[in-house]
């Protein structure tokens, strides 16, 4: 998979990345929200923890439950440049993702919509082998609850 990050702020200047490959099972989802914590803690980002853990949880559950081709992985790539965390879950099925508005009855469909409320940017883009990215951006915010105790 590509692992190449393509949607970070054109004007920043640094950049760490992490990226790890997961196997398309529901066990997936909650490691990656752990890999999440571990690493922007590690990162000491000035974001706020749990609404990218929420958004990271809705993306990789949609590679999962949309994006997976049997015997694929799908990958889940933070990086944190000097304005902004980027995260990024690439999947091997090439169809983008499509916002919908989900009935009040319906158990499903409202996860690109949060990570629309609460990323400050969101897109998709077709892989240069295979697949897509789905990807969203929170600028670093000095003032926020990063979730540390202080």
């Amino acid at each position: 998979m590509d692992n190449a990050p393509t949607h970070a702020s054109s004007t920043s200047t640094s950049r760490r990345t992490r990226a790890k490959l997961f196997p398309n099972t529901a066990s997936s989802i909650p490691r990656a929200r752990v890999l999440t914590t571990q690493v922007l803690s590690e990162w000491a980002a000035v974001v706020d923890v749990d609404v990218v853990r929420l958004c990271v949880s809705e993306l990789c559950t949609n590679a999962l439950q949309h994006g997976k081709t049997p015997g694929r992985l799908f990958m889940l790539c933070l990086s944190l440049t000097d304005a902004e965390l980027l995260v990024e879950v690439h999947d091997s099925n090439p169809a983008l993702p499509k916002l919908r508005e989900a009935a009040p009855t319906d158990p499903t469909g409202r996860g690109l919509r949060l990570v629309e409320v609460f990323a400050a940017r969101w897109g998709t883009s077709p892989r240069r082998s295979l697949g897509k990215v789905v990807w969203c951006a929170f600028p670093l915010d000095p003032q926020c609850d990063t979730g540390e105790d202080t």
